[in-house]
């Protein structure tokens, strides 16, 4: 009965703490609420809950993970524990367009993901095509959508099939 004299509500987004109606409600909304949505902190346009965000990723099935259990000690698996992501661990290291990587073709310049295939596009010309190797067009097919039919070399070595 003091948390309804005091004015205490539940809070409405539904994390299920007390907080005061007012400026207490506010700060709880905005900063400290778990369901409260938060934008991806590498500035990418995925948005979730700060409770979705912690949550842990499992990129194994729930039978691989069963599988897995069974076949290691206890003690293996608490130190397995550690070894799992957050979905937000996850998605700014694996899936976030805005996350930096290496370039595949190690120049040694660390690139966002989302201009990737331009980076890659840029270091290729045609004329140039002594400089690739097999590897280099094979990275290049995954990290981009360059026809590379275009250039000789590939046509030349990679006996492609055009249906």
């Amino acid at each position: 009965m003091q948390r309804v004299k005091d004015e205490y509500i539940i809070c409405e987004w539904g994390c299920g703490d007390w907080v005061q109606r007012g400026h207490d409600q506010i700060d709880h909304q905005l900063n400290r609420c778990i369901k409260r949505m938060l934008p991806c902190a590498l500035g990418c346009t995925v948005k979730m809950s700060e409770e979705d965000w912690l949550k842990p990723c499992y990129v194994k099935t729930e039978e691989e993970l069963l599988e897995e259990r069974l076949r290691m000690s206890i003690k293996d698996h608490q130190e397995k524990e550690d070894d799992i992501l957050t979905v937000q661990q996850n998605h700014e290291e694996n899936e976030c367009v805005k996350r930096l990587v290496n370039c595949p073709r190690q120049c040694l310049e660390w690139v966002c993901f989302e201009v990737l295939d331009r980076h890659l596009t840029g270091m290729l010309r045609p004329g140039d095509r002594h400089l690739f190797s097999f590897l280099d067009f094979h990275i290049i097919g995954i990290y981009t959508n360059i026809d590379l039919s275009i250039f000789p070399y590939h046509h030349y070595h990679h006996h492609c099939h055009h249906h």
